[in-house]
């Protein structure tokens, strides 16, 4: 808004200087339309002023004087405004400017260290060809952006520390309940093996958790790598199945594949497609209490579809928009039980975008949900 403003400014002293050539004899035209200027000019809110080509401050607003403390007509622009007293390198001034062009560039070390955004609008003004400077403070907001840059560095480094921390412990733990459990240190009798794997249950659980907040770290500071190879997307959910069912079968539900014949090979990190498979049939299994879980693959125009079905609660429409939102889960007596980061679904959410795919769900209370995702086919993108 700002831009636009200045721009119809310029133009307006164009028009000005404009009229003035073709009425040089006409001293009372000439101050009327001098006082407007100068009335228009002082009624911007922020520091202004209008320098030639050369540098030479021609005219200076009250806000900017106060803020220089000191009358600058006929000095140099730069000799005044920058502590270093060096012209600005991204300056109109000194790299070009047209008449009716506005740039906006950063200054900092203006002013005693202040950090301005300085707009330059090239005009005529008294005749010469100028830069009118519009200076607007935004110290305040640079410091503030300071603050929470060091304040989120500080939570990445402290959550990808305590995870890291947590993963040698836990892996210990796991190995000696696994050492146990498989009878290598000595008979063990069936209530002790019921609350081993009760045990183990909860270090795997506390693991996943660790690893999606350190998926999570990865995928803000953008250092997530994909390992991008053509894959069988009908394989990886086979694969996915198999792992997974035991886990539907120990809930007694039904777990069933429908894929579809003859769908291309795709381009995708088959780990991270995996994962996101995972984490949507565990979710599944988790929130559904009877019924079953369906997983299909079908082919499109230029994509290939997998979709996670279940015949849970539901999920209502209002909350479907938050299921992608990171920490966030649905209130309910199901995720009180279960728990969670609430990462699983944002993190399935990067990873399919960054596929160049997409992720959404499908569903109505009380007949389950529907999750879908798309992934792009290769020799079909761009």
């Amino acid at each position: 808004m700002i831009k636009r403003y200045l721009k119809r400014l310029g133009n307006f002293l164009v028009d000005c200087a404009s009229i003035l050539s073709s009425r040089k004899n006409s001293e009372i035209a000439l101050q009327r339309i001098s006082n407007f200027n100068k009335t228009l000019l002082n009624t911007i809110p922020f520091g202004l002023d209008i320098v030639d080509e050369r540098g030479n401050i021609m005219y200076m607003n009250q806000i900017l004087e106060n803020a220089i403390g000191e009358k600058t007509t006929g000095k140099k622009c730069w000799e005044v405004y920058t502590d270093d007293k060096k012209q600005c390198d991204l300056c109109p001034l000194k790299v070009g400017f047209e008449t009716g062009e506005t740039k906006t560039i950063e200054v900092n070390g203006a002013f005693g260290g202040k950090t301005f955004l300085v707009t330059h609008t090239g005009m005529i003004y008294n005749g010469k060809k100028s830069v009118m400077e519009v200076f607007i403070d935004i110290t305040g907001r640079k410091k503030a952006e300071q603050v929470i840059q060091q304040a989120l560095k500080a939570k990445s480094d402290f959550t990808s520390m305590v995870s890291h921390e947590l993963r040698t412990p836990l892996t210990a733990i796991k190995e000696g309940i696994s050492i146990v459990l498989d009878g290598e240190a000595g008979a063990i009798n069936k209530e002790q093996k019921t609350f081993l794997d009760i045990a183990k249950r909860n270090v795997d659980r506390l693991n996943r958790l660790i690893n999606e907040v350190l998926d999570f770290q990865k995928l803000e500071a953008g250092k997530m790598a994909l390992k991008m190879e053509e894959n069988d997307i009908n394989q990886v959910v086979k694969e996915v199945y198999d792992t997974m069912f035991s886990l539907a079968q120990g809930k007694g539900l039904g777990f069933v594949i429908n894929t579809a014949e003859h769908l291309p090979k795709v381009k995708f990190d088959r780990d991270k497609i995996i994962q996101v498979l995972n984490n949507l049939v565990t979710n599944a299994i988790k929130f559904t209490e009877k019924g079953s879980i369906n997983i299909a693959t079908t082919g499109g125009d230029n994509f290939i579809r997998v979709s996670v079905q279940d015949t849970g609660p539901g999920i209502k429409a209002e909350d479907i928009p938050r299921l992608f939102h990171e920490f966030e889960q649905l209130e309910g007596e199901v995720d009180r039980k279960t728990g969670g980061t609430g990462l699983g679904l944002i993190i399935s959410k990067e990873i399919i975008e960054s596929h160049g795919g997409k992720i959404w769900v499908e569903s109505k209370m009380e007949q389950g949900s529907t999750f879908h995702f798309i992934l792009p086919i290769e020799e079909r993108r761009g």
